[in-house]
């Protein structure tokens, strides 16, 4: 990947515009937004049978994938975020997302089974957090 340097002019034009409270648009080029959906990353990380969506969260991040194993994918940081398997759901939550299993897997379609998406996560060694709460 290729560094970028900031330029003595482009340090000194910043601060002039943040000292005299100048909009930040003259800084940067802000033409459209930035699609930093990866599908090739997905199509590595993902098993041969599984299913996947891209999903827009709530702060509008839109470099998400869900899978129909209950994985989510960030193709940002390139890595599947943990997640907390409940009595009904598979819960992610992080910043102020949380995406339930069973929401998605309606909206999208598929057949939510907790008892194998959980014997899965078991079985293939995946990280999660088993949570009680909802058994008491």
């Amino acid at each position: 990947m290729k560094r970028s340097y900031l330029t003595d002019e482009f340090y000194e034009k910043a601060q002039h515009i943040i000292y005299n409270d100048l909009p930040t648009v003259d800084l940067y080029d802000v033409s459209g937004p930035v699609d930093d959906f990866r599908e090739d990353v997905v199509k590595q990380i993902v098993l041969p049978k599984e299913k996947w969506k891209q999903i827009t969260t709530v702060d509008g991040r839109t470099h998400l994938a869900y899978t129909s194993y209950a994985r989510l994918i960030n193709t940002q940081t390139i890595r599947i975020l943990s997640c907390s398997i409940t009595r009904l759901n598979i819960l992610h939550c992080f910043n102020q997302n949380n995406l339930r299993s069973t929401d998605l897997f309606q909206e999208f379609g598929w057949e939510h089974d907790i008892e194998k998406l959980q014997k899965r996560y078991k079985q293939k060694g995946w990280k999660y957090s088993y949570n009680f709460y909802d058994e008491l």
